[in-house]
């Protein structure tokens, strides 16, 4: 009784700080069924009981979250709902996860993918059924539903390392029992496959200790969004009194102007527009040595060009546009 009471304790908490958590506790649900046969046991009682207890603690947040999701208020996550092709999915997914343990180059996390896939393959050829079973639907109960949302609806929710940790936890749990299995549980006789292994083992770990330490003075981290921040904020603070004019009738416009401002010198002045048309044309702006347009719109450049102002398009590569009499 005392574990089912920490269990519910965790899941309920996993729930409030992680909604998605629902798709792991699904995959617990599968695994109790499957491991007890689809016979109606003590434990399947148990499990469906406690899960019932589950979704009545968190029964007034669903409430919520049926009552607000609207497309307004689901304004924050449109960025997920963009046309991107199968082959950029498919090349986030393997950077995601090879970045488990490292970020390298590609030949190095081709080598990492391939023993990510030999793990699962090898826990699921050599350990008992309840423990290569409680593996892949750990791994495989949140990865394949956001999988097919991804590829027939037009999302890009994989591509999101945040979004896929219980993936992360069962691809480390097979490379980790690979790792135990070939270097402590193997015969003696095999001393060159377990020093073979246990080279790899080192390599792995020694490489993600290299790894970390090239993030510990990062700006920003591989899994984090706006990776132009930085060098947008060079540019501008290169600048002795420059002004940034944003749109914020977006979400998303919203927080990537906020998100480089805490790069920027308190010099930096801003224009912040709730529509285009908003934008006029004011003697202060001569005042400012670098007038720039943050992720501007279609709508906002042609009434920029109307106004007078000319595009310089120097830095095609990020969403910066400098404008100019």
């Amino acid at each position: 009784m005392g574990c089912w009471a920490i269990y519910i304790v965790t899941a309920v908490v996993g729930i409030y700080t992680f909604p998605f958590t629902v798709f792991t506790l699904i995959g617990h649900g599968l695994y109790v069924l499957i491991t007890e046969r689809f016979r109606l046991s003590k434990t399947l009682v148990f499990f469906l009981v406690y899960s019932l207890l589950i979704v009545l603690c968190f029964f007034s947040w669903i409430l919520v979250i049926f009552k607000y999701t609207t497309p307004e208020n689901n304004a924050g996550g449109s960025w997920l709902k963009k046309e991107v092709d199968l082959s950029y999915l498919a090349k986030m997914w393997a950077l995601n996860l090879s970045y488990i343990f490292l970020s390298a180059k590609p030949r190095i996390y081709t080598f990492i993918l391939i023993l990510e896939a030999y793990s699962m393959y090898y826990v699921f050829r050599k350990t008992p059924e309840r423990i290569w079973l409680f593996i892949f639907t750990l791994t495989f109960s949140i990865s394949i539903p956001f999988l097919l949302i991804d590829v027939f609806l037009g999302y890009q929710i994989t591509k999101v390392a945040r979004y896929i940790i219980p993936v992360y936890l069962g691809i480390q749990l097979a490379v980790a029992y690979v790792f135990a299995d070939h270097i402590l549980l193997s015969s003696y006789k095999q001393i060159s496959k377990k020093i073979i292994w246990l080279i790899v083992m080192i390599m792995i770990v020694a490489l993600g200790f290299w790894s970390c330490t090239r993030y510990i003075n990062a700006e920003q981290g591989w899994n984090k969004g706006n990776i132009e921040n930085t060098p947008i904020a060079q540019i501008i603070n290169n600048y002795t009194s420059p002004l940034i004019i944003g749109e914020v009738n977006g979400y998303s416009k919203l927080t990537s102007i906020f998100s480089v401002s805490y790069m920027l010198n308190p010099k930096v002045k801003y224009q912040l527009l709730d529509e285009p048309h908003q934008f006029r044309v004011n003697n202060n702006l001569n005042d400012f040595t670098g007038i720039f347009l943050l992720n501007p719109s279609k709508d906002l450049l042609e009434i920029v060009e109307d106004n007078g102002y000319s595009i310089d398009q120097t830095y095609k590569k990020l969403p910066l546009i400098k404008i100019k009499k």
